[in-house]
């Protein structure tokens, strides 16, 4: 984890590598892989959140690439949206990888039917493209898993393995109670 103070000044200070960062290189650093977390140095609070969504909101700016309505959503219905964008992004690509799919079978076919390749060749094509499709399509799910994952901590949105361990715990004072109860049973039957 990089830690990087902001200063009254408003200027970023890498404490790892003891230099001052600008937004773009929290975000290079974020694309190489690397958890930040951003600090305030005179309060100590974790500024992370809102110093990413200014990086977010710089990119938009530059690049138009996000559409208002979906900040929009995101101030209307708070965290349940950012789930919800995310469902939709997979959603999207796995109808995205579908129609690829269909597509790439279809050039297939027509180049089997007018005789360019055998119906082996095209078959053995279709294949390597499937699987090629398909491992993109994994690393993309999985990276966005780990992406949504670290947007809901964040946010503080508890995930499948938070509830999971809850539902461990619970299950283990049910057992304790359990036994306390039996317990008194005996002893006041004695």
């Amino acid at each position: 984890m990089i830690l990087i103070k902001r200063y009254a000044n408003r200027k970023l200070y890498n404490m790892d590598s003891k230099k001052y960062v600008t937004l773009e290189d929290i975000e290079t650093m974020i694309k190489e892989g690397n958890n930040v977390q951003i600090v305030d140095n005179t309060s100590g609070e974790d500024i992370t959140a809102s110093t990413l969504s200014m990086i977010i909101a710089e990119r938009a700016k530059k690049q138009q690439c996000y559409s208002p309505s979906l900040f929009v959503q995101i101030i209307r219905t708070g965290k349940s949206s950012v789930y919800d964008y995310f469902r939709k992004i997979v959603q999207t690509l796995s109808e995205t990888a579908y129609f690829i799919e269909e597509e790439v079978e279809a050039k297939v076919k027509m180049l089997v039917d007018k005789g360019e390749i055998s119906p082996e060749e095209g078959k053995a094509l279709s294949e390597d493209l499937k699987k090629s499709e398909s491992l993109r399509q994994e690393k993309t799910e999985k990276h966005l898993e780990k992406l949504l994952g670290g947007v809901l901590h964040k946010l503080n949105v508890p995930v499948q393995s938070d509830v999971q361990k809850l539902e461990e715990s619970l299950a283990k004072l049910e057992s304790r109670i359990g036994d306390l109860c039996n317990l008194e049973e005996k002893d006041s039957s004695s």
